[in-house]
């Protein structure tokens, strides 16, 4: 008689969007593959009220007693860093958030506790995405800098992007800020100086019209005008 194979019980970390779509495919085709749900546990103990009471996991401490196999953290890093040592002592361990081995310290620790453990930390890599494209190109010294280019005029230079290493030996120099000198005015003197300029406009027009002369002659429409402007202006 042929042996069934045993079904992987499968503890979910956060009940978030991600969340909530794991456990949703857990239930309805996790027995086909040999996938049950083992737990869910999540930050806010309220968020799991729409769940069976059995698959809801108040503390973290009572992980033990569940029989998990691996425990799938789609939470937050924190999670991780503050509960992965303990979960890698009974559990295989599958991180959601990757961004937790950014620290250096961290990711040690993880790795001592599963080799302690006997047991293993998995990286998705769909988490991941295009990381090991970006390896290969630092690896073969093709890895550049993004170029971002904009329409300039005629004669403006356009900065090219440079390889990483010599960015690092000559890193860009910060600019200087420039200062900014604000005047500020009241109402009162921004309508007159706004009167004053339409003024100087109007005389400068009825020159204009009379040829570019300043003496406009009397008697006229134009000169009259050019007499009244002219009193105010001093001229």
């Amino acid at each position: 008689m042929e042996e069934q194979p045993r079904t992987r019980r499968v503890g979910i970390l956060g009940y978030g969007q991600l969340g909530q779509f794991l456990v949703s495919q857990l239930l309805s085709r996790g027995p086909s593959v040999g996938l049950s749900l083992a737990f869910v546990w999540a930050r806010r103990w309220e968020a799991l009220e729409a769940l069976p009471p059995a698959l809801r996991l108040r503390e973290l401490s009572d992980l033990p007693g569940t029989g998990v196999d691996l425990v799938v953290e789609v939470a937050h890093p924190c999670v991780t860093q503050e509960h992965g040592e303990d979960i890698l002592g009974h559990a295989d361990l599958m991180l959601g958030s990757p961004t937790v081995l950014a620290d250096a310290v961290t990711e040690g620790r993880l790795r001592a506790a599963a080799a302690r453990g006997g047991h293993t930390l998995y990286v998705p890599r769909g988490a991941l995405w295009g990381c090991e494209d970006i390896a290969r190109m630092d690896s073969a010294g093709t890895l550049q800098c993004p170029r971002l280019s904009h329409h300039r005029r005629r004669g403006h230079r356009r900065r090219r992007a440079r390889p990483l290493a010599d960015r690092h030996q000559h890193p860009p120099q910060p600019r200087r800020a420039r200062p900014r000198h604000r005047q500020r005015h009241p109402p009162q003197l921004l309508e007159q100086r706004a009167g004053l300029h339409g003024t100087r406009r109007l005389r400068q027009a009825l020159l204009r019209r009379n040829g570019g002369k300043k003496k406009n002659p009397r008697g006229t429409t134009w000169g009259r005008l050019g007499d009244i402007l002219g009193t105010i202006w001093g001229q």
